[in-house]
């Protein structure tokens, strides 16, 4: 019988000794707490966090455990005691991969359209139990998480401007299109490009 984790953020109940964790710290205190569930074959993270979208924690989970990783998982397409074989979203299109288990897969959205909850299955929710460990109850030192364990801080938080400086050269005769290639020329050198 296969048990499935679904790592998720911490929650507001959880240690405070948690707090501003960057990725890495983030990363290694659910690996400990997986660490504590002991047996599981498969463990499914998202692509990335919406606040930071760094894309890392899962990678970085799987690397600490040392299991196999399937990142940008699309679709699942079978499943055994032994292996897992998805199609992953790469920048060429996709690929199909088969991974032996246990792994960590990260899913895009392409895995499947969220669904909205049921009011039947909300009443369910509020009944299952959720675990609420500090550092002590995953035996991860307090001084590997939090900011204390966070080796990059957030200095600055901003969106970026993107400005487009563009001239249109025109070049209407031969004495025009050596005017413009003079000007091409003398730009590309201008950023080192040439």
């Amino acid at each position: 019988m296969m048990k499935i984790i679904v790592p998720v953020k911490q929650v507001p109940e959880t240690g405070n000794e948690f707090a501003g964790s960057d990725t890495w710290a983030t990363s290694l205190a659910l690996s400990k707490a997986i660490e504590k569930l002991k047996n599981y074959d498969l463990i499914i993270t998202g692509e990335r966090a919406t606040d930071g979208e760094t894309g890392q924690v899962g990678p970085e989970i799987a690397s600490i455990l040392d299991i196999p990783l399937g990142a940008y998982t699309s679709r699942i397409i079978d499943i055994n005691n032994n292996s897992i074989t998805i199609e992953r979203l790469t920048e060429e299109g996709y690929e199909t991969l088969k991974i032996k288990l246990p792994a960590l897969l990260t899913v895009v959205k392409e895995i499947g359209p969220p669904r909205l909850p049921t009011l039947k299955g909300k009443k369910l929710a509020k009944k299952i139990p959720i675990a609420h460990w500090s550092t002590r109850d995953i035996l991860l030192s307090p001084d590997k998480t939090g900011l204390k364990g966070s080796p990059t801080r957030v200095a600055k938080i901003y969106k970026p401007s993107i400005s487009r400086n563009t001239r249109l050269l025109r070049a209407l005769n031969d004495r025009e299109l050596e005017i413009a290639i003079g000007e091409i020329i003398s730009f590309l050198k201008q950023r080192n490009l040439l």
